[in-house]
This record gives structure tokens, sequence and C-alpha cells, in this order.
């Protein structure tokens, strides 16, 4: 990575832009950082650390009409191309580090499942005793955290969304495609813009690479038919010739004719039907790496989810509360609802990615198990004409006007013994929240000072 002499601009101050300063520290190089929001928004130990590790700041609003003069522009992932000028050649912290390490990379992306696969297959290669890291937005470590330190035999698994993927010109050795609908219909220009992006992951793939591609969804398909990479899929609706899949309540894998059992879907530890897919992805590219059957089996029987992902918040008054906050649209949602069988006290809303609701509202509709829907947050009244058009009975939903602790006591007040309470928004967090980590810790939070003195 040549960076030396050269006048670099970093554009946002999130972790990947922070992560960026700092790479270029230790390389000898002050930046100037843009940001859009104001001096104010920033902590005095984020100034702090902006006044020590750049040549100078920019702040506010019209931060971005000042870029002028660079060799280089290192772009954060949410900034979105329509908020730049036109033509401002950009790079990015994930774009420089497949230029380098694109060999040892597996990269995973799709709509939802980015995490949760990713997490399993480190976890696989690590019970094979395969060296490998982590990154992306769920590792612990960003990208350049990793530069330099690499042996030559570290896979690094890669979580990959849109937003990183828009500026690569190197595609991950191995590439991962789930599920993949639409998201972010506020930062693309439109779904064609969006697959374009995530197309990145395959597109510059030779012979010598691979891809596993979800059968199951017309977007993973358009996605994972570009670049030259050998393909494989895994299905959880789809019986395959070649790829790993679900049936008769079994996860299989078919290779040239010969087809072996992995395991029962009942026996896999993460909760819902959706979590097959994830599962049958880790699978067949852990397989497809080598690993051994026996450590592929192992991980899935033991690893259990990460945090905000269906995740057991506490119990109270045998009513059983779970965190699924990082469900911010509503595919994930209904696959939620579908992995409960009891009833079900429903927490929905947050603010807006302009998602299509009515196949969650249809999904409402036709389940029985679902007592009551909570509504809150700046997309309710979306929400509730959908619910209504589904025909959703007007008494199932309840509007929550205060607080997002007394949405959760009211839906505590709603559910009886034995029953869910379920927050899967189906919306993005940032009209209440910081994000959806900050939703999610809160909703434990709120669970944890439930009194368990409740009426009956």
């Amino acid at each position: 990575m040549a960076t030396l002499g050269k006048k670099i601009a970093v554009l946002g101050f999130g972790l990947e832009g922070k992560a960026v300063i700092e790479h270029l520290s230790r390389h000898g190089i002050k930046p100037v950082l843009f940001d859009q929001k104001e001096r104010i928004a920033f902590s005095s130990a984020e100034l702090k650390f902006i006044s020590q590790k750049t040549n100078k700041a920019v702040f506010g609003k019209d931060a971005f009409r000042k870029i002028a003069g660079f060799d280089q522009i290192f772009k954060s992932p949410g900034i979105a191309p329509s908020r730049l000028p036109k033509d401002l050649k950009v790079t990015s912290q994930t774009a420089e580090f497949l230029d380098r390490y694109a060999a040892q990379t597996i990269g995973v992306t799709g709509t939802k499942g980015k995490g949760t696969t990713s997490t399993l297959i480190y976890e696989m290669l690590k019970k094979d005793g395969r060296p490998a890291r982590l990154t992306g937005n769920i590792g612990k470590e960003q990208a350049f955290e990793l530069y330099g330190s690499l042996g030559p035999k570290t896979w690094v698994v890669f979580e990959l969304s849109s937003f990183q993927l828009r500026d690569i010109k190197k595609s991950p050795h191995v590439s991962v495609v789930l599920m993949t609908t639409s998201e972010h219909m506020d930062w693309h220009k439109d779904r064609k813009d969006y697959l374009s992006s995530k197309a990145g992951i395959t597109k510059f793939q030779t012979e010598r690479d691979f891809s596993v591609i979800c059968a199951d969804y017309p977007g993973s398909k358009e996605v994972g038919k570009f670049g030259q990479g050998q393909k494989s899929f895994f299905s959880r609706r789809t019986v395959l010739k070649n790829g790993t899949y679900v049936k008769n309540g079994k996860i299989v894998r078919s290779v040239a004719g010969q087809t072996r059992e992995i395991l029962p879907v009942s026996q896999i530890a993460l909760l819902g039907r959706h979590n097959w897919e994830n599962a049958c992805a880790a699978a067949e590219t852990a397989l497809l790496l080598g690993c051994s059957l026996a450590s592929v089996r192992q991980v899935l029987k033991t690893f259990s989810g990460l945090p905000h992902r269906l995740e057991l918040a506490g119990e109270v008054d045998h009513i059983k509360f779970y965190n699924d906050s990082f469900s911010t649209i509503p595919e994930t949602t209904v696959a939620a609802i579908e992995a409960f069988g009891n009833p079900t006290v429903l927490i929905l809303g947050g603010s807006g990615k302009k998602s299509d609701f009515r196949p969650l509202a249809e999904k409402i509709a036709q389940t029985p198990t679902v007592r009551k829907v909570l509504l809150l947050g700046s997309e309710a009244n979306r929400i509730s004409k959908f619910l209504s058009q589904a025909g959703v009975a007007a008494e199932k939903v309840f509007f929550s006007r205060g607080s997002f602790r007394k949405a959760v006591s009211a839906a505590y007040g709603f559910a009886q013994k034995g029953d869910t309470v379920l927050l899967s928004p189906a919306c993005a967090s940032f009209d209440m929240f910081k994000n959806y980590k900050d939703r999610g810790d809160q909703f434990k939070k709120i669970i944890r000072g439930l009194n368990g003195k409740k009426k009956r």
C-alpha cells in the first residue's frame, strides 16, 4: 500500500474512519479528516485523537464540498455517493485490504445473516485447527488492524456489506452470497444499484476462486452469476445435485453424485428455520476448504448465536423475552416470528429504510400465535396501515406513544404465562437509539428491571 509522500483525506470518523487514521499514523502519515457532523457532536476523547492523529479536521454539513487536491481519498462505507462531489475517486479500507489479501479472504455478504454465517465459518476453521481471523462489522478487529500482520496460511473471514463492496477492485478468494433481497433503499438509488454493489464480491473472481451461493433467492443468484469463480450452492428449500441443503429434517451435502448427512436440523443450536440457511452456507464453505465433518458438526451443535439476534434476554413470570434488535428489515422479522410456536407479543417499529411491510403484515395476519403487536417509532403509522390492509384486527394493535421503557412494560402487561415477548423491529433504530446495539442493550436492561410481581 503505497502511501508515503501522498496527501490523503479520510471521509467520516466512525469505526472504520478511525481505523484508517490509525493505520496511516503507523506509517507516519497525518491525513485530513472530513466529517459532516459538527465539532460539538464529538466527545473530548475523540477530538483529542483527531487532533493528535490528523493534519487538519473539517467539520459541518458542507465539509465534503471542500475536498480538493488529494492524492488518495478514503471513504467510510456509510457515506452514500450522493453526498459526495461527482466523479470523486475514492478508495476504502476494504478495497486496500483486498488488494493485498484477497487470496486468503473468505468474504460473506447478503441482506441478513452475514454476522452469524461469518462467525460460524470462523469457528469451524478454528475448530479444525486452521489459523483464522474475523473482521468486518462483526469482527472485533478492523481490517487495517490485521494489515501487515497476517501469515500466508491465515484465513480472514470478512463480513461485507453493500457499502463496503461498492468500491473494491478485487473479489475475495471465497465469496459467500447469502439471502439477498433488498435493504438500505435510503442509501442506494434502487434495488438494481443495491445488487450491483453486492456483485463486487464475485465479479472480479478468476477460475481459481470459489463462490458459495444461496439458491433460494433471485437476488442471491443475480449477485452470484458474476465472475469466473467456481460456483457451489446451498439451500433450505431445494434439493441440489451439488451443494449443501436441507432434506427430510437433515442437512446433507451432495458432491459428484455422492450424498452424506451433516446433521439433523434439530441438533442446530441456533434458533429459527432461517438459520438453517446460515448453517448450510457455513457448512458448504468449511467443507469446500477441507475442514473435517466433525469440526463442522461440533460448531453447529454448540454455537447458539450472536448478541441481538434472537437472543434470550431474560425470563420474568414465566414469560421469555427475546432480543432480535438486529432485525432491521421485514424479512428477518418474518423469520423471527416463524421461530416461535407459542403465543407471542411482538414489538415492531423504528426509523425508516423505505421497506415494504406488506409481506410482514400478511405473515402476522396468518399467524394466530401473534397475540399482540406493539408499534413504536417513526414507522409506526405506516406499519399500521399495512397491518390493517392485511386484515389484522385493530384490537390486536397497540400504539406505544411514550418511552421505550413504557413500550416494553406494555408488552409485558399484554403477555401471559408461557408467552414470548419478541423485540424484532423490522426497522432501523436511529429515531430513538444510537444503533441497533443500543436498542438491544436498553431492552435487556429494562427486562432486568422488571419486578416479576405481575398479577394474574
